[in-house]
């Protein structure tokens, strides 16, 4: 007998006859990324497989259906099946002359086993970050965002960002409230407020502020107004475009993220950063530092 199941994020229990029954067979179909160079792709499934593979958090994987992948993966504990057994993985490049990434999709083919399995194609992934330069939403962009809309911007590379556990940029400029219009040959900026929630559409959590741009409007006042916006909607900030003291460094469980501005000069910054460097070494040494100077 073959029972489709819906999984919802209400909880789904199977009935106990089912679930304790040896001739019970639970599959579960999700489809893992898509439309990824294969590099990047292969990049994202290993990821998504190894959060599986050493029970790690699923809420952030580049699947179709991270709950029902919970859900099958709750399951095969109940019945003492802590281990996979990896039947095989690939995708759609693996057997088509088509390099468009437009057309890929992969898969990854696995049983949850009782008994011990070979780990020796897992990479353990921990943490996986993808970083760009600097986010310009002025001037030129400006006038494309106003003609076409945000998602003109990112829509191509949307599913790059998928499934990354930190999506991390320079912000160029303050985000306030009534951004005056900035012409094409200026340098001092100025985003709209609705920049944020653009920013959080497409996954971005951490954004330095450590340039010679987020201080253009208003000073202190605009950087400030940056700061509300940005965490009004959950993206963290790291950095100050002239202050390099501990007290504008980001730490997420042991991971420092530390951003400064040299284009003013040094003024000392240099020093206080390897400092800064040194006091969480002493205090964490299972900590992991990314500078990002601008």
């Amino acid at each position: 007998m073959v029972v489709p199941l819906i999984v919802c994020p209400k909880a789904v229990a199977l009935p106990l006859d089912i679930l304790e029954s040896p001739n019970t067979f639970i599959i579960a179909s999700v489809d893992f990324s898509h439309y990824l160079p294969k590099h990047l792709m292969e990049l994202h499934d290993n990821k998504s497989i190894d959060n599986i593979v050493y029970f790690e958090n699923l809420n952030n994987i580049d699947v179709d259906c991270p709950l029902c992948i919970k859900f099958l993966r709750d399951m095969a504990v109940k019945k003492g099946a802590t281990n996979i057994l990896e039947i095989g993985r690939g995708n759609s490049f693996d057997y088509s002359q088509s390099k468009n990434p437009r057309t890929g999709t992969s898969y990854f083919s696995a049983i949850f086993s009782k008994e011990k399995t070979d780990t020796s194609n897992f990479y353990n992934i921990n943490q996986t970050f993808l970083f760009v330069g600097d986010i310009m939403l002025a001037r030129g962009v400006g006038d494309q965002i106003d003609k076409y809309g945000f998602d003109y911007l990112l829509d191509n590379i949307k599913e790059a960002f998928r499934g990354v556990d930190y999506v991390v940029g320079n912000l160029e400029g303050p985000i306030v409230e009534n951004a005056p219009k900035v012409l094409h040959g200026s340098f001092s900026f100025a985003f709209s407020k609705e920049s944020v929630n653009f920013l959080k559409k497409y996954r971005f959590n951490i954004l330095s502020l450590a340039n010679n741009h987020t201080n253009n409007y208003k000073g202190e006042s605009g950087f400030v107004q940056t700061l509300d916006f940005l965490k009004s909607v959950g993206i963290n900030s790291v950095g100050h475009y002239k202050d390099c003291s501990n007290k504008y460094i980001y730490n997420n469980n042991n991971d420092y993220f530390i951003s400064f501005n040299l284009t003013f000069g040094d003024n000392g910054c240099s020093q206080e950063i390897i400092k800064n460097i040194q006091n969480i070494k002493q205090t964490d040494n299972q900590s992991f530092v990314i500078l990002m100077p601008h």
